[in-house]
């Protein structure tokens, strides 16, 4: 389960790849008095005249503020060099406000909030189909999609006698037949929208025709979670489902924890520490990087232009690339691992089994 789909990666990935610094703003909507939320809105560009950005820039950022959503939220959006380079609504986030105009941009916040919504696929079945709703990455609002059966004889009532038997059998074929069909449409829809969690709800019997059928490839790179409810009562799953997800997601970060723990026990399968994990960026070899969000943070990295260009210590770094500089450990670890095209999973300070000084990886290679 990747914290960010690559759907969304380029959009995150977007402000990494500006060549000079980039202005960081979160601002929080739909909270507070309309007088209120201007006061702090121009504090926030006040913040940013401060620290130096560019007159362009800076009135691309009051226009921004001054056109945010009213749905309630978190706004953040990235600007360098008179553009908005990307924008994300994170609804629900309970993230501070902040701007900030710095060699790297801050987008541990926007990875964190995806983190924490998965795409996920929700089916609620009986012996007739099934109602999917398929949850992209971050979205409030689901897609559904009706699935119908092939069979409709799906009633077992009959007189008795051999009748009986023979009206039993005709339902149990249709109730294997139409969990086959469901099966198919499920699995169809993961591959379409990348999600890797599938939540089942329904009628039991139906659920287990549906489970019988559903290919192996689903069985092994999805995780599969009932959850309770029946079709046609989506309004009552709301709070099922957004419990699976919580689970799925805080299991989904032990594993991986679990398996860098595993992993520094075998020659360079994962590393932790910051000397470590910087030298393991700046190979290339990290594959999923992980790093606690700990706003007290006062580490640094120093970073050069390219996502290898990496290094706790200054030393040959800055003799290779003159301007390079130093940025803070967490958005400079970001920024090498997005730009490598690795995954991010974001820690929460104290967490148990957390790596060595809050940050490690699982690697490529040796």
């Amino acid at each position: 389960m990747r914290t960010i789909s690559r759907t969304v990666a380029d959009p995150v990935r977007a402000p990494l790849l500006a060549t000079g610094p980039v202005a960081s703003i979160y601002a929080r909507t739909g909270q507070g008095a309309e007088g209120e939320l201007r006061l702090r809105r121009r504090g926030l560009a006040a913040s940013l005249a401060q620290q130096g950005l560019d007159p362009e820039t800076l009135q691309l950022a009051r226009m921004q503020l001054a056109s945010l959503t009213e749905e309630p939220g978190v706004e953040a959006f990235f600007l360098a060099g008179g553009r908005l380079l990307a924008s994300f609504h994170l609804a629900g986030a309970d993230t501070p406000e902040m701007a900030v105009y710095a060699p790297v941009p801050r987008v541990l916040p926007v990875l964190r909030w995806f983190q924490e919504r998965p795409a996920h696929l929700l089916a609620l079945v009986d012996r007739a189909g099934a109602d999917l709703f398929s949850q992209p990455a971050g979205r409030q609002t689901p897609l559904m999609r009706t699935i119908h059966g092939p069979d409709d004889e799906i009633e077992r009532n009959a007189p008795g006698g051999t009748a009986q038997m023979r009206y039993q059998h005709r339902a149990e074929d249709s109730w294997q037949h139409n969990g086959a069909h469901v099966a198919e449409a499920i699995a169809d829809e993961l591959d379409r929208s990348g999600a890797s969690l599938l939540l089942i709800a329904g009628d039991v019997r139906a659920v287990q025709f549906l489970e019988r059928y559903l290919p192996t490839r689903v069985r092994r790179q999805v995780r599969i979670t009932h959850v309770p409810g029946t079709r046609g009562e989506r309004r009552y799953q709301q709070e099922h489902v957004a419990r699976a997800v919580r689970e799925a997601v805080d299991a989904e970060t032990g594993r991986m924890i679990a398996a860098v723990a595993e992993g520094l026990g075998r020659a360079g399968t994962a590393v932790d520490g910051t000397q470590a994990t910087a030298d393991a960026l700046a190979e290339g070899r990290v594959s999923t990087l992980l790093v606690t969000d700990d706003p007290g943070d006062r580490r640094t990295l120093w970073i050069g232009p390219g996502a290898g260009d990496l290094a706790a210590q200054p030393g040959p770094l800055t003799a290779a690339w003159p301007w390079s500089f130093q940025a803070p450990l967490t958005d400079a670890a970001i920024r090498s691992a997005l730009l490598a095209d690795a995954d991010v999973r974001v820690l929460t300070p104290g967490r148990a089994g957390a790596p060595a000084q809050g940050i490690g990886a699982l690697c490529r290679f040796a």
